[in-house]
């Protein structure tokens, strides 16, 4: 490996890597799926729903296909720069999709005074801080200490190392998740049987999203 400053950033190269490395239709066609039925979905939503839960479901709704599309757009990326430019645009969706979706929790389970100005600016503080300290990251390395060429046949985009505002925002994520699952829960042992079913589909629903999270936070598929 060898080390080089380039647009105030600091990459790692491992010698020796072809460019790449991975197919990347394996995971163009789940993305670009993603983000459709995500669109479509927010698009009926928008037009058909009535429920006090509509604006943060079809936020959701956006900031999936948000990520589902710059995601790929990463992927597709022949060079370091154009794949920490989509990175920072996937990064939107990243900060936000937990604060968001704690805000439909509390809606849904009939907790809308929770919802209130003083909350939101908390609720919203550490992840706009976040996405600001990844956008400045030139000039600190805060966010990622480095980033590196790919070293696996596996995966075609960077490989970054980590610094004290990353692990920042994934405490702040998983206390988010923690309190929406926790309100979800007790909502459902709570309601009754009619209620329960609809509970029981938003956990599930978002239970796998959760658990691929973890996984790729914890580097548990390396």
């Amino acid at each position: 490996m060898y080390l080089r400053e380039s647009w105030s950033k600091i990459y790692i190269h491992p010698t020796g890597l072809s460019a790449h490395m991975i197919d990347e239709t394996i995971l163009s066609v789940p993305l670009l799926f993603s983000s459709t039925l995500s669109v479509g979905l927010a698009i009926i939503t928008w037009r058909m729903s009535d429920l006090r839960t509509k604006k943060p479901f079809i936020l959701l709704l956006i900031a999936i296909a948000w990520l589902s599309t710059t995601y790929l757009l990463e992927l597709l990326s022949g060079t370091m720069p154009e794949m920490l430019f989509w990175n920072d645009l996937e990064y939107i969706s990243n900060v936000f999709i937990p604060p968001l979706f704690l805000i439909f929790t509390l809606m849904f389970v009939g907790r809308d005074s929770a919802v209130n100005r003083r909350n939101l600016a908390i609720i919203f503080a550490v992840p706009t801080l976040a996405l600001a300290m990844l956008w400045t990251n030139d000039f600190h390395h805060s966010f990622y200490t480095s980033v590196a060429q790919p070293s696996s046949a596996y995966m075609q985009t960077f490989v970054p190392t980590y610094g004290p505002w990353f692990y920042l925002l994934v405490i702040f994520s998983f206390l988010m998740g923690a309190i929406s699952f926790y309100l979800l829960l007790t909502t459902y042992f709570r309601s009754s049987r009619y209620l329960r079913q609809q509970v029981g589909m938003v956990l599930g629903s978002c239970t796998l999203p959760a658990v691929a999270a973890i996984i790729g936070l914890l580097n548990l598929t390396e």
